[in-house]
């Protein structure tokens, strides 16, 4: 039996594979300030070097996912879109903070996949960012960027 790949599968895994290297690299020449000074703490950087490592796995699992006859025709501007927002959520994380950036690129994101109930999605994007930020701030003690003006 003949196990054909798909280019767009190819593509996608590799960028996801290098951008994934790339930042897990990138992870280890920034300093960050950790939270606990303790030995043997694993420091604030341990959840996303973790995770950028389940991205890598995931990449090569992409590159290495065989086409069957029931695969979706993939949007390629949808996902231009997506990559789009993704790199301006990236870029304006820092500048405006974390509550601002994740709501705007959630309630995009959301509405341009198709939901278009606005009290709904608004609702939905403010509560579970809020919630994702009492997670970091308040349980696990992680501070995600705050607008300069605060």
């Amino acid at each position: 039996m003949k196990v054909y790949f798909d280019r767009v599968n190819l593509y996608i895994g590799l960028t996801i594979v290098i951008i994934g290297i790339a930042l897990f690299i990138y992870s280890f020449f920034v300093k960050f300030t950790l939270v606990s000074s303790t030995p043997g703490s694993t420091g604030s950087m341990f959840l996303p070097r973790y995770i950028l490592l389940i991205w890598i796995f995931s990449g090569i699992a992409i590159l290495f996912k065989p086409v069957s006859e029931e695969c979706e025709e993939v949007n390629l501007h949808n996902l231009i879109y997506s990559t789009s927002l993704i790199f301006i959520f990236i870029l304006l994380f820092e500048r405006v903070g974390y509550l601002i950036s994740s709501t705007v690129f959630f309630m995009s994101h959301a509405y341009f996949s198709g939901f278009r109930k606005k009290l709904i999605l608004l609702t939905c994007s403010i509560l579970s960012n809020f919630l994702i930020y009492y997670i970091f701030m308040h349980l696990l003690q992680m501070p995600l960027p705050e607008a300069p003006w605060q």
